[in-house]
């Protein structure tokens, strides 16, 4: 990998994702100080609105029914806003790695260089990594800091918050490996960023069908929303791995397809 290309990656896309963590932390620290409003009658409100299930609620196994209260409330209210914040954040950065300099017409400036488009792109996606990483930790800060001012009751320990946002952060890197992907294959930034919008929305809609159809919860199974389930690792020990594992082998395989691609892809505008 060439450091040059990672520092200048993320020299360039500094201000971006300022404002991403700057959201995120304002989102995270706003959600967690609006808890004690809602701790008491947070039950009663999802009840007369038709269940815990329309707020998205949650139940962890094993944990004390104050918790669940919270963990109801944390999934309605952040996890699933945050769900399609890093979806698109993912699809940006992801596809952003080669679209950006294609549409500028500095890619093949770039690529004048003498570095193999091999070690350019494995040295974009080791930026991507770092960025991502930047941008959950900034989840993870809000959380932490939020559960020790207004939730202590909670008992929200440091380790099971690491476990929830470490699944976001390979959820992230799902999606923006699928970027990538469609980067490789159209190059033209405009094309590219509405393919990947638009397979974005049908799998959140699938995800949405497949709540609501009895018969029809096989569609979650397609949908990379279906492996969103943060909240759910919030109990003892509840690491999921089989998703997460679908997840990673996601983001893999789209990243070694792009590479391939990308390695023999005509890039000239």
């Amino acid at each position: 990998m060439s450091l040059s290309v990672i520092r200048l990656t993320l020299r360039t896309r500094r201000l971006a994702i300022f404002w991403f963590d700057f959201g995120i932390l304002a989102l995270g620290l706003l959600i967690m100080g609006l808890w004690p409003l809602f701790a008491e009658n947070w039950d009663d409100l999802t009840q007369a609105m038709g269940g815990s299930e329309v707020f998205g609620g949650t139940q962890v196994a094993g944990a004390s029914a104050q918790q669940n209260t919270f963990y109801s409330y944390f999934s309605s209210q952040y996890t699933s806003t945050l769900m399609l914040v890093l979806a698109y954040f993912g699809v940006w950065f992801g596809a952003g790695l080669i679209t950006r300099d294609f549409g500028t017409g500095t890619l093949d400036v770039l690529l004048a260089a003498p570095m193999s488009r091999t070690r350019f792109l494995l040295s974009r996606i080791a930026a991507l990594l770092v960025l991502t990483t930047v941008v959950v930790a900034a989840s993870y800060v809000a959380i932490l800091i939020g559960a020790a001012i207004w939730a202590r009751e909670v008992d929200l320990g440091a380790l099971e918050l690491l476990v929830v946002h470490l699944q976001m952060l390979v959820f992230t890197l799902a999606v923006a490996g699928g970027g990538l992907l469609l980067a490789t294959l159209i190059l033209q930034p405009g094309r590219t960023y509405g393919l990947a919008a638009g397979i974005i929305v049908i799998m959140f809609v699938l995800l949405i069908v497949a709540d609501i159809a009895s018969n029809l919860e096989w569609l979650e199974k397609i949908s990379i929303f279906g492996y969103w389930n943060p909240v759910d690792q919030l109990g003892p020990g509840d690491f999921i791995w089989r998703d997460t594992l679908v997840l990673g082998v996601t983001a893999l395989v789209s990243s070694a397809i792009a590479l391939a691609i990308f390695r023999r892809r005509d890039i000239v505008a």
